[in-house]
């Protein structure tokens, strides 16, 4: 709420952020002359002022405090390399004016912490610690524990800025590689013919490309990250190896590392750049950061970080990068488990201690890459100031407007992505279903067991929600309550579907005791769980194998040019007048003209089944998992000419998942009206790799 200020010993390198931020800048005074020093050396030795002199060179900042004001010295390395002379006069001059000064995010080996330093420790109002590590050794050392706060490098927060690839760097494909004067001692260092031999093996052994990254470089001034790198580069001259050869900023450098495959990396701020973007990551460690903030992520610091002085054979970097390797999945299961909340506690931390409720820019619900849009924050939000907005994709995503919102938080503690369900792992009840109503079964998806379930339930005055077309064929969730309208709601619908205010609705009919069956996404099923915070006996909930959920704007983009200004009368993405297995994309129109083609020849149905236009959370989808949130699962059944011969005439056949209770006493309902088979859950599934995440 008022002037924000930066001091720093790089104002050339900072002014473009400054400006960006709308901060103000202050430079760090030096010592007009020699003379100045030596007087200010003597008074801070013999007198032990460690005020003196510097409150005269740094008198710009020292005006800037005021007893209200907070101050975050940015504490990093502070306390790890060298005497920290301006911070030691900063804390003391913090502590006599009573002016709020917190240690900002440091890491401080434990050897570190005594003597001088111990004591001007012992001065900050605050202690933000990035790894526990450094939270146990200040708790050893006897620093108040209440002083200590555990949060994460707020680098984890960093945005990307987008530049073009280098020559050679295969996007998902791409071996990212950091190395730092800090590791590499010498030419013929330990460390460096382990590069070397990690190198040979991945050219000769796999079809990964390898991309040299400096993080903290001049390329002018040859120092840094860049003359070890760019010798590697000029050593093995392979096509299969690029280098960053220009300067950019950590954003950039960010954007560059995201697209990686794997990562290896010395600079701690490199790794973290992989971290952030879920890139299975190595780090050759020479200090206690890297220890711990890998300890923080995965409990443990075995086989994350190698650190640079125990590599002692030939071979050690390799093995501890393939142990990387054969591990990958489960670690980007694990970001996907730990970064939310990871992250959430530095913004809670600025919230308790300093008193500012966090924003994180537009986007501050859950890791906007996972967001499945199932539109649950919107709907909870007590003050409807959550939006849900298209993105230049055609996806909708949670925006906040943050001059009402209230900081109540939750949002945050109902998302199904950051607050994900636990699955129990029971294999579901397997069935070949498909309705004996042939009409009905033509007109369906699969067998024609959706009509079934949701009949049942408007039998007994209940609501049905599903997935409908708009009067302009775009694809909107919505409600029915009389059986001449279950129409809209059958067959698929390969576009991701807009929720609208169906959740809310869903709840007045609950509460009001009506039955009520809700259809969606597995994502959608979730984000209604969510919200509802509670089981009702009166809900069933069924959602279906996804594939994963094309872009709406994709979707009206397709519509519009195909139709070319006649009118829409009907859109079937499963037509079966060729067969189920061989299903059409049918468009007809009000002039009695139709466009009909095989799905998968259509360019709309051949992007969706090669995954061109999915929502990027799909591609990590949170939801697929053995037992479903679901009372039942609806799938075609792929393969069912294996086990169930008498259902395979080529006109559908559903796979039916029971979960629960509930699902199976309304399965048990509809039997009477299908031809039903029980089947093995693992054979049922074995043509159907979307049921869980592979």
């Amino acid at each position: 709420n008022g002037d924000i200020y930066l001091s720093t010993f790089a104002p050339k390198q900072d002014a473009s952020m400054v400006r960006e931020l709308g901060i103000n800048m202050l430079t760090y005074g030096e010592y007009p002359t020699v003379l100045h020093r030596y007087a200010s050396i003597m008074h801070r030795k013999i007198f032990k002022n460690s005020l003196a002199g510097l409150k005269y060179i740094e008198k710009p900042l020292f005006n800037c405090l005021q007893q209200n004001d907070i101050a975050l010295n940015i504490g990093g390395d502070t306390y790890c390399y060298s005497r920290p002379i301006i911070s030691l006069a900063l804390n003391k001059y913090a502590q006599k004016k009573k002016i709020t000064n917190i240690l900002w995010c440091c890491s401080i080996e434990k050897d570190n912490i005594k003597g001088e330093i111990l004591k001007d420790l012992h001065k900050y109002t605050y202690i933000f610690a990035r790894e526990q590590i450094t939270c146990n050794s200040l708790l050893e050392k006897g620093i108040p524990k209440e002083k200590i706060v555990q949060v994460c490098d707020p680098a984890f927060f960093l945005d990307m800025s987008p530049v073009e690839l280098p020559v050679g760097f295969i996007e998902g494909n791409t071996i990212g590689i950091n190395l730092s004067e800090m590791v590499i001692r010498g030419e013929n260092s330990t460390v460096y013919e382990n590069i070397k031999k990690l190198i040979d093996w991945i050219l000769n052994e796999t079809d990964m490309s390898i991309c040299l990254i400096p993080h903290v470089y001049n390329i002018q001034e040859n120092r840094n990250d860049w003359p070890i790198l760019k010798k590697l580069y000029d050593e093995f001259n392979d096509a299969r190896i690029s280098l960053v050869d220009q300067e950019y900023n950590c954003e950039q450098l960010k954007y560059i590392i995201s697209k990686c495959r794997f990562f290896i990396g010395a600079r701690t701020h490199s790794t973290i750049a992989a971290y952030s973007t879920g890139i299975p990551t190595l780090v050759i460690g020479y200090s206690v950061k890297s220890r711990g903030i890998a300890m923080d992520l995965f409990g443990t610091d075995k086989n994350y970080v190698l650190p640079y002085n125990e590599i002692q054979a030939e071979g050690e970097l390799l093995k501890a990068f393939q142990g990387i390797v054969s591990n990958e999945e489960d670690i980007k299961r694990r970001y996907v488990e730990i970064l939310p909340a990871y992250k959430k506690r530095l913004t809670d931390a600025i919230s308790k201690y300093i008193g500012i409720e966090t924003t994180e820019g537009t986007f501050s619900i859950c890791d906007k890459s996972l967001c499945s849009g199932c539109t649950a924050c919107a709907a909870t939000c007590p003050k409807g100031c959550i939006n849900m907005v298209r993105n230049e994709e055609g996806f909708e995503y949670p925006e906040i407007d943050y001059s009402s919102c209230i900081h109540c938080g939750k949002c945050r503690k109902i998302c199904p992505v950051a607050n994900r369900y636990k699955d129990d792992n029971q294999e579901p009840k397997a069935y070949a279903a498909v309705n004996k109503i042939d009409d009905i079964r033509k007109n369906s998806s699969s067998g024609g067991i959706f009509y079934l379930l949701a009949k049942e339930i408007l039998l007994k005055g209940g609501i049905v929600f599903g997935a409908a077309f708009t009067d302009d064929f775009s694809v909107r969730h919505t409600s029915i309550e009389n059986l001449s309208e279950l129409f809209k709601l059958m067959g698929s619908k390969y576009v991701q579907s807009s929720i609208g205010n169906t959740y809310k609705e869903a709840k007045v009919f609950l509460d009001s005791g009506r039955e009520v069956l809700f259809s969606g996404t597995p994502c959608q099923i979730g984000g209604l769980k969510a919200y509802l915070q509670k089981d009702y006996d009166n809900l069933t909930t069924v959602d279906l194998i996804c594939h994963g959920v094309p872009s709406p704007y994709v979707w009206e983009k397709y519509r519009d040019d195909i139709r070319n200004e006649r009118k829409i009368k009907s859109v079937s993405f499963r037509e079966k007048s060729k067969g189920w297995r061989t299903f059409s994309l049918k468009i007809e129109y009000s002039n009695n003209e139709e466009d009909k083609m095989l799905f998968f020849k259509s360019t709309y149905g051949c992007g969706f089944l090669n995954n061109l236009y999915l929502r990027k959370s799909c591609h990590q989808c949170a939801f697929r998992n053995m037992h479903r949130q679901s009372d039942i699962t609806l799938a075609d059944y792929w393969g069912v000419e294996k086990g169930c011969s008498g259902l395979c005439d080529d006109q559908g056949a559903s796979l039916v998942l029971i979960h629960s209770k509930e699902g199976k006493n309304l399965f048990n309902i509809i039997t009477k009206y299908a031809v039903i088979n029980k089947v093995e859950c693992a054979n049922a599934l074995n043509e159907n790799s979307s049921y869980l995440v592979s």
